[in-house]
């Protein structure tokens, strides 16, 4: 009965009680951000998978140009199409880190990440790749895109790695959205890890949302948060109401 209450209600007034109920939901943190005034002409979707980010991301700021990068190149058929929808979506294939080497990457759908040599045994169902790595601020000077507002990575643990090859594209952004972790499962920087190193990056821990709780226990595992630069208006005021 509820699930058919639910089926009949319609989507924007089920958007409002999410909101008034401080729902922590991607879209709606979105929408937040639009209506404090943040406008952004750029964003890169790492870890972009089927574009389902970079989907949500343009119903909210419609005129802001993505940058999708997957390693994934079966994902890219999927990216086209966003292409194709978007005369200003591109999409790119390469795998980010923080220095051009070789790395052992396995492809397993949403999942995919890159491995230790030692741990390669573990993924004989998987198919595993040689593959080399790409700074972010190499790519993008490689294919002239200058700037971005909003850098979002979701890379299954490797995030603080493809951050230390991007200096150069942290000093333009504004907003940089992380799937962090509570819980270390796998080889994966916690939460306490990614706000230092974020810190001294120079921005701040700001806003959560999607959180994900382990079947195990119903303890919480990881979420995606935001963090805004130092001295942003986005932290400006001290007021309460």
């Amino acid at each position: 009965m509820k699930t058919l209450i639910m089926q009949m209600l319609p989507a924007r007034f089920k958007q409002y009680i999410r909101k008034m109920l401080r729902c922590p939901e991607q879209d709606i943190r979105f929408h937040n951000l639009s209506e404090l005034g943040f406008s952004p002409r750029a964003a890169i979707d790492v870890g972009a998978f089927r574009g389902q980010w970079s989907r949500s991301f343009k119903a909210i700021f419609p005129h802001c140009a993505i940058l999708a990068i997957e390693p994934q190149i079966s994902m890219q058929k999927y990216l086209s199409e966003l292409q194709t929808e978007y005369s200003d979506f591109t999409a790119h294939t390469a795998l980010l880190g923080s220095s051009s080497n070789s790395v052992l990457f396995v492809e397993e759908a949403s999942n995919s990440r890159v491995i230790k040599p030692e741990d390669r045994y573990l993924f004989n169902e998987y198919t595993v790749q040689e593959r080399t790595l790409i700074p972010l601020d190499t790519l993008l000077e490689s294919i002239e895109f200058t700037s971005a507002d909003y850098l979002k990575i979701d890379a299954q643990g490797y995030e603080l790695e493809i951050l230390k090859g991007a200096e150069r594209t942290l000093k333009s952004t504004e907003i940089v959205q992380l799937e962090v972790s509570v819980i270390q499962i796998g080889p994966c920087p916690i939460f306490l890890e990614v706000l230092q190193f974020m810190n001294d990056a120079g921005f701040q821990f700001y806003d959560l949302f999607s959180l994900n709780y382990r079947p195990l226990d119903d303890a919480l595992w990881q979420f995606d948060c935001l963090f805004v630069k130092h001295g942003s208006v986005m932290i400006s005021s001290n007021c309460w109401i």
